[in-house]
């Protein structure tokens, strides 16, 4: 139980106020005799937005897409704001392509390995809204949509 407490206040920080994400993240267990030491191609954001437009995504990359993006539309999204977020979403979805399975700690991985690709702080402000949102999408959950706008727009986490 101590290792999953510490593990549960190491990821605080991004999941806050999201405690079923913290929860689920938990249930995986605290420790691993196996350490996960996958990491994702190392790619420049120049490179990324290259081929964001003519990647071709499969059935389980679309729907989270899919349902993340009419959530977005039906919170009153305006098209622009729509369009950013899916572009962010398509980063992590092309990073998580290689990944050798799909446990919550790739997800973890991929976010980690991103953000140094992001110099802006109000970029950077922005991808971590858009992968605490999109988490719920991507792990299939059925609630998912009503996280979206959660994350308190004055909390900084840069």
């Amino acid at each position: 139980m101590a290792v999953r407490s510490c593990r549960c206040a190491r990821i605080f920080h991004f999941w806050i106020k999201d405690f079923k994400s913290i929860a689920a993240l938990n249930a995986e267990g605290g420790f691993s005799a196996n350490p996960v030491d996958w990491q994702p191609l190392d790619i420049d954001l120049k490179a990324l937005w290259k081929i964001l437009d003519t990647t071709k995504f499969d059935t389980a990359e679309t729907w989270p897409l899919k349902a993340y993006t009419l959530a977005l539309r039906q919170a009153g999204a305006d098209k622009a704001l729509v369009d950013a977020r899916i572009k962010l979403v398509k980063i992590l979805l092309i990073r998580l392509r290689d990944a050798p399975e799909k446990p919550n700690r790739n997800y973890r991985i991929v976010v980690d390995a991103t953000l140094p690709l992001l110099e802006n702080r109000e970029m950077r402000r922005v991808f971590f809204t858009v992968v605490r949102e999109f988490y719920c999408f991507w792990m299939g959950d059925p609630d998912a949509a009503s996280r979206i706008g959660m994350v308190s727009a004055s909390t900084s986490f840069v």
